[in-house]
């Protein structure tokens, strides 16, 4: 997530969605993943809070196209996020391989799988398995 210096600008916050986010009560999941993570549980139980946050606001959102829009935009950055970060377990993995078949059978259709995530999947599965 990216970090905004503090300039005071309301203009600038706007700009960056996060008003939007402040606006439809998904900050205190966004936020409080901004938190430095100090273990793979940790790491990956934030980036999962904030994606299921984010999914939340963007499902039950009935306003503006606008708002949806960048509540899309806010819902794959932290898509991104949760498949790339480790699975410390595998629970965890299998929430992103559930989340693949979703994809794949285009139950989910906002969001995609890119090379990176899938190396990252594979990256879980050899290590649970004990091949890394």
């Amino acid at each position: 997530m990216a970090v905004m210096k503090n300039t005071g600008d309301r203009r600038a916050f706007l700009a960056t969605g996060m008003g939007t986010i402040v606006a439809v009560g998904v900050a205190p999941a966004v936020f409080a993943t901004t938190v430095a993570a100090h273990s793979s549980d940790a790491a990956w139980n934030a980036a999962l809070a904030e994606w299921r946050a984010a999914r939340h606001a963007l499902e039950t959102w009935h306003g503006s196209d606008e708002v949806s829009d960048q509540l899309c935009d806010v819902e794959i950055v932290a898509w991104r996020k949760m498949l790339n970060t480790p699975s410390p377990d595998r629970a965890a993995l299998k929430v992103k391989l559930d989340e693949l078949l979703r994809v794949e059978r285009g139950i989910d259709c906002t969001n995609s799988w890119e090379g990176r995530d899938v190396r990252q999947t594979i990256a879980d599965v050899a290590r649970l398995l004990g091949d890394a």
